[in-house]
Parts: C-alpha cells; sequence; structure tokens
C-alpha cells in the first residue's frame, strides 16, 4: 500500500466517524493549517469518493442494514395510526399486543404504574411529519413541491436575457 493509498484510507475512516473533513484530514496525517481546504478537495477527488461509497456499502452490509429496511420503517412512521394502539374496549395495548408497524412508529411507551396496577400510559409516535419529509425527498417530491416558491420574476428576466428579447409590458 502506498503511502498516498494509505492517507485515502485513513481520511476515508475519520470522515465515516465524523462527518467533517476537515477533521478526517487531520486524522489522516495533513497539516491543521490547511486541513480544511485538503479535505474539500479529497472529498471531490474520484479515489475518494469511491472509497466512501465502498465502506459505506461494507458499513451498511455489516449492520445488515438495507435501503428496503430502512424505507419500510419510514412508512411504518408515515402510516401511523393512534387507534392501532388501543383495543375495541378502549383499554391501551402492551407493546407486545402491536403489530411491527405500529410498534416501529412508536419512540416511547411509558406505563404509569400506582401500587403494582397501571393507571395510565403516555405513547409518543416518531415525528410524523418529519418522516413525511424524508419519504418526499427519497421519492423526488421535495424539490417538485418547493418549486412552487421559486422567483418566477427572476426566472422571466433570465429567460428574456437568455434569449435576447424585448419584455412588452402593457398596461
Amino acid at each position: 500500500m502506498t503511502a498516498r493509498h494509505h492517507r485515502i484510507t485513513l481520511f476515508v475512516e475519520a470522515y465515516l466517524e465524523t462527518h467533517n473533513s476537515a477533521k478526517a484530514a487531520i486524522a489522516a496525517g495533513y497539516s491543521r493549517r490547511s486541513a480544511k481546504r485538503i479535505g474539500y478537495n479529497l472529498l471531490r477527488h474520484p479515489a475518494v469518493t469511491s472509497a466512501l461509497r465502498g465502506r459505506q456499502v461494507e458499513v451498511a452490509h455489516a449492520a445488515r442494514l438495507r435501503a428496503e429496511d430502512v424505507l419500510t420503517q419510514l412508512a411504518a412512521i408515515v402510516h401511523a395510526d393512534i387507534r392501532r394502539v388501543f383495543h375495541r374496549d378502549g383499554r391501551v395495548k402492551m407493546p407486545h399486543e402491536l403489530d411491527a408497524q405500529t410498534a416501529a412508529a412508536i419512540s416511547l411507551f411509558h406505563f404509569d404504574i400506582v401500587d403494582g396496577v397501571v393507571v395510565g400510559a403516555r405513547i409518543h409516535f416518531w415525528n410524523k411529519v418529519t418522516a413525511i419529509e424524508k419519504a418526499m425527498k427519497h421519492l423526488g417530491l421535495f424539490d417538485r413541491d418547493h418549486a412552487q416558491g421559486r422567483d418566477v420574476a427572476a426566472e422571466l428576466l433570465a429567460h428574456v436575457a437568455q434569449h435576447n428579447q424585448a419584455l412588452a409590458i402593457r398596461a
């Protein structure tokens, strides 16, 4: 392994831990003074991006983390329905009685117990709005939705300038 390849490997490992290119550059042996610039440049280097992608795949595989599993968990939050937490008679279901999708959508399940008797329960779901935003980003819908807030006037002026056309204004 060459010294350069060794530094790239050190940078990739440090970057995966910190997600900070300057800190990763320092960990790879570059000077503190130039770490920010070098880290920025390394993240754009094809060998580094390829090594990062490869390590991310390895780490995900080792953790048995698949995109399908992540999206399934996200979908559970998006489709969460509070009614699934209760029996038909209004009693709260115990955690082992919940279906997998509902259980995945719950971030906190707390029972209030007095003298060994359950007198109340608090159930918190993961943030549904955040889950919907993440799902929209994954599906490519988030960018289209945010395009509604674009600067139409600036786009019109850019179009006119690009096509070298006069802008006719009517009273």
